[in-house]
């Protein structure tokens, strides 16, 4: 296994932390989730990943530093900077076949080794002369951009040229982006499979090699998971070095900042549980670090969720937990997006010379990332049981409603569960008054009758097993 490159060590004294106030993070919250005395070897081994030096990694936005009176403008340190959304895709540099334009990239990871880091690189979006379907992909990125390569040895000669070119300079290669959504990726599990053997051969020891990134707030990102380890070779498993995660939570997670870290939290680890047990069904080691390579709060979508915008305050508390989970997680390095110029409309929590608290809760980050939060799930108390949920917006005799259902092991056929509900606004859940019961399949359904946003979890009748959250977003 390659250690990340440690380019530059942030060292800030614990006080700074305690003087802004923003350790520890208190709150009433348990865990959400719980760990199987079955699970608990795979999770330990899982989260000890995340052991080590602190390494914060960061995007910025593409005018920081870079134009329009800006190049003064630095980003607050960190170890990896992340290079997307400035024309450095491989459509960008490979416009035509065979032809290579290297200018904005030379650039650009000259600026991230100006400011005191190494790149991480993000193979893709294709070019629309590389594309097997070059109408596939989303208007913003162009066509052609989401589909499979026509003919593979396209992929392998463009990430044979980028090795070439850079070699150490570039500290990591995320292999894709979001490879579970449409938007970005509409070939197959398996077609990505052979992308990362092909990636992997190429850049070899030269940097750090990440699978390709999936969403964790999306089932998606769970089944896209376990169908790429189900399609990749041993030799494949062993050559890739650390799986990439993006941890959006739902962009209405919260109200309060402790609640929308426990909504990360929660889909970080049925993310985790899909991973260990697609290891587990094929005989594959899939014990290795985790980069979380995008995160903030408060982003709206996909699907019909409203943006939040977190006060300079709260984004500096989610800032704080988000390092603090990831490093209880396993979580090895965790990149925040974005720093910014200057308020940027899509981001719930802005990070720019404007946000005082917020950047000094990351100059604060390495004597604070050692706190754990109670809603991580405490391996020592494992049992045998398992609450997993997933809703819908659904109709009930006319009227508007939603429906949960669940699957779960360890309980007996009969078993009531209860279930607990908040609404927006509210800062506590209380239990609703039908309690569903489990079927003979360990299923089990809840249906409620309202149009509004509701938050839910399920859990077992003597309060020792929860469910993950889920939100049901508003009619």
């Amino acid at each position: 296994m390659r250690v990340p490159s440690l380019r530059k060590v942030l060292v800030v004294a614990s006080s700074l932390a305690l003087a802004i106030g923003l350790v520890p993070l208190a709150s009433p919250a348990q865990a959400a989730i719980t760990i199987t005395t079955d699970e608990v070897d795979g999770f330990r081994q899982l989260w000890a990943q995340g052991n080590g030096p602190f390494i914060p990694a960061l995007s910025a936005g593409p005018e920081v530093g870079w134009n329009a009176g800006l190049e003064g403008l630095r980003p607050p340190a960190a170890n990896y900077f992340r290079l997307w959304d400035m024309k450095v895709a491989w459509r960008d540099v490979n416009p035509a076949p065979g032809v290579f334009d290297w200018g904005i990239l030379d650039r650009r990871i000259a600026q991230a080794e100006n400011f005191g880091g190494q790149a991480i690189m993000v193979l893709g979006l294709t070019p629309q002369w590389a594309a097997a379907d070059p109408t596939a992909g989303d208007p913003r990125w162009g066509a052609g951009t989401a589909s499979p390569p026509a003919d593979m040895e396209t992929w392998r000669q463009y990430v044979r040229a980028l090795v070439q070119r850079y070699g150490i300079r570039i500290g990591a290669y995320e292999i894709w982006n979001e490879a579970n959504l449409k938007t970005f990726w509409t070939g197959t599990p398996e077609q990505m499979a052979e992308m990362v053997r092909i990636a992997t051969e190429e850049i070899g020891n030269t940097a750090v090699t990440l699978a390709p990134s999936v969403t964790t707030r999306l089932a998606s990102g769970r089944t896209f998971t376990e169908e790429l380890v189900a399609s990749m070779t041993p030799e494949t498993m062993a050559a890739l070095d650390a799986w990439s995660i993006h941890t959006y939570p739902a962009a209405d997670a919260g109200p309060t900042v402790p609640q929308a870290c426990e909504q990360r939290v929660d889909d970080i680890i049925l993310w985790q549980r899909a991973l260990l047990r697609a290891g587990d069904s094929n005989k594959k080691n899939v014990i290795k670090p985790i980069w979380d390579t995008e995160i903030n709060f408060g982003l709206a979508g996909p699907g019909p969720r409203p943006k939040t915008s977190w006060s300079d305050a709260d984004g500096a508390q989610l800032l704080t937990c988000t390092y603090q989970d990831s490093r209880a997680l396993g979580i090895a390095v965790t990149a925040w997006y974005e720093f910014t110029a200057s308020d940027f409309d899509l981001l719930g929590v802005q990070m720019n010379p404007g946000t005082p608290a917020i950047n000094a809760a990351w100059a604060a980050l390495p004597g604070v990332v050692g706190t754990t939060n109670p809603w991580i799930p405490d391996l020592s108390k494992a049992i045998e049981k398992t609450i997993v949920i997933e809703g819908q917006r659904t109709t009930i005799s006319g009227k508007p409603g939603f429906r949960v259902t669940g699957a779960t092991s360890g309980f007996a056929e009969g078993d009531k569960l209860n279930v607990f509900l908040r609404s927006p606004g509210m800062t506590s859940y209380f239990p609703a008054k039908a309690r569903p019961e489990v079927q003979a399949d360990g299923s089990v359904v809840y249906e409620r009758k309202t149009g509004k946003k509701t938050y839910v979890f399920v859990g077992s009748e003597d309060g020792s097993v929860k469910s993950n959250r889920i939100i049901i977003p508003a009619k």
